[in-house]
């Protein structure tokens, strides 16, 4: 799958670039799933059985659909004359081609009514594939994205309400998460920090996992959506941005733009760049929000053009700020650090 993006490069301007999305179609449990299937059915139609030829053809062609590379040719529908249990599993094969092909929603739709057939085998793991369509929806075709993964988490958490349909697909849980951190990745990321402060003998492996998921740094949005606020939070929170950020600043002037320049500014910006964001950070009056931070990242930059007594001297100097004892304390670790390096 292939999705152009906008992203901006150090001068400013704009570039295009074309990404493909790879998507693991069919999973080990697919597989897994077919292959216990056709034990079963081997073992109730008979080797060579039409019944037989006809679910190995289908679930051919089911597979076929797994690289995304195929033409779609679903499974023909049952004939009025099948046994019962083999127009189940021609539906089902249905569903799930449809499901491989990308077209989510019509095999939302197939699996849902799957779902509501009572003599079915395919209805329990059906209900389950319901709500995986509509995160599938979402995410992968990137359609009405926020109402497709509500219906998802809805349908996901009438599940987790059956202890008997978890305990037979402990995987609902794991979804219901998912889908709360594809919605709301702060609040998710915040629940899990509680729990680990708060609650370390109950937190789980998964648990640091995913939080150091949540925790990483964001990616960066493309596109007109993009606020002004969300392209500045990426560059602050990417270590290879001082030069972007720089001509940000120098474009816009704006406080929050030479935070990040300051932030980010290391050995690889001349020190041309360096004087220009020290005076400008000079500049500021003590009373500027987050003034303590430009005095530690000065006194930073100032180590690294090897002006490491400049350094020492303005972290001497920090009381005369109004800082509070730990501010003018962390001012001095910085300066600390410097004149270990020098």
């Amino acid at each position: 799958m292939f999705r152009e993006m906008i992203a901006e490069s150090a001068d400013g301007t704009s570039r295009r670039r074309i990404v493909r999305r790879s998507v693991v179609n069919c999973q080990k449990d697919a597989f897994d799933t077919a292959r216990k299937t056709l034990s079963a059915r081997r073992r109730q139609y008979g080797r060579g059985s039409v019944e037989l030829t006809r679910w190995v053809e289908a679930q051919a062609k089911v597979f076929a659909l797994c690289s995304g590379e195929s033409s779609f040719d679903p499974p023909a529908q049952p004939g009025p004359d099948w046994l019962p249990l083999e127009r189940h599993d021609r539906h089902y094969q249905i569903a799930a081609a449809y499901f491989y092909n990308g077209q989510y929603l019509e095999a939302a739709s197939r699996f849902d009514a799957i779902s509501r057939t009572p003599d079915s085998p395919w209805r329990a793991l059906s209900r389950y594939l319901v709500p995986r369509s509509y995160v599938r929806e979402a995410t992968i075709n990137e359609n009405d994205r926020e109402y497709h993964l509500r219906l998802a988490l809805a349908a996901f958490r009438d599940l987790a309400g059956d202890r008997a349909y978890v305990a037979e697909f402990p995987s609902v849980p794991g979804q219901i998460f998912r889908i709360e951190a594809l919605l709301d990745p702060g609040a998710t990321r915040r629940r899990l920090e509680r729990q680990i402060v708060e609650a370390p003998d109950d937190t789980t492996f998964e648990d640091v996992r995913d939080y150091l998921y949540l925790a990483r740094p964001p990616e960066l949005p493309f596109g007109e959506a993009a606020t002004e606020y969300e392209h500045w939070r990426w560059y602050a929170s990417d270590q290879k941005s001082a030069a972007i950020a720089v001509a940000r600043w120098r474009t816009e002037r704006s406080l929050a733009w030479l935070y990040v320049a300051l932030a980010q500014a290391g050995p690889d910006l001349d020190s041309t760049t360096h004087d220009e964001i020290l005076r400008a950070a000079e500049a500021l009056s003590p009373d500027t929000p987050g003034y303590v931070n430009t005095l530690i990242h000065r006194v930073r930059i100032l180590g690294l053009q090897g002006q490491a007594d400049d350094g020492l001297r303005l972290a001497e100097d920090a009381e005369r700020f109004g800082l509070s004892r730990s501010e003018v304390n962390r001012v001095r670790l910085a300066a600390a650090e410097i004149s270990t390096n020098w």
